[in-house]
């Protein structure tokens, strides 16, 4: 019993705080004239404008004919990126595998072979 009176209370909150939100967006588009759909716009524009940035300015790391960057203007240019976008540098190990024998021990007459 006690289970369903709280189901029921939840509900009631989904269903108000549902209401609430499309009131708040009705508001707001009656007021400023900008649609949900502008503002989805707007910010998939926004996304789409940072990540072209950052692969501008990731682009002067990959060696070109144009001009080939020393190790110090290299990492002066990395540390920038970095400190503009507030990334920050993690050491991690990295291990490769692969299907075959020199991974696996199996060969394509083992029963198992392919399954890793």
């Amino acid at each position: 019993m006690k289970y369903l009176q709280i189901m029921k209370t939840a509900m009631r909150r989904g269903g108000m705080l549902v209401l609430f939100a499309a009131a708040l967006l009705t508001t707001f588009h009656s007021i400023s004239g900008v649609s949900a759909q502008d503002i989805t716009k707007w910010l998939y524009e926004q996304k789409e404008e940072n990540n072209n940035r950052l692969i501008e300015k990731l682009s002067r790391f990959i060696p070109s004919s144009k001009h080939e960057y020393d190790e110090a203007e290299k990492e002066k240019l990395l540390n920038n990126v970095m400190k503009e976008y507030n990334l920050k540098a993690v050491k991690v190990t990295a291990t490769g595998y692969t299907a075959g024998a020199e991974s696996t021990g199996k060969n394509k007459n083992h029963p198992a072979f392919g399954i890793t």
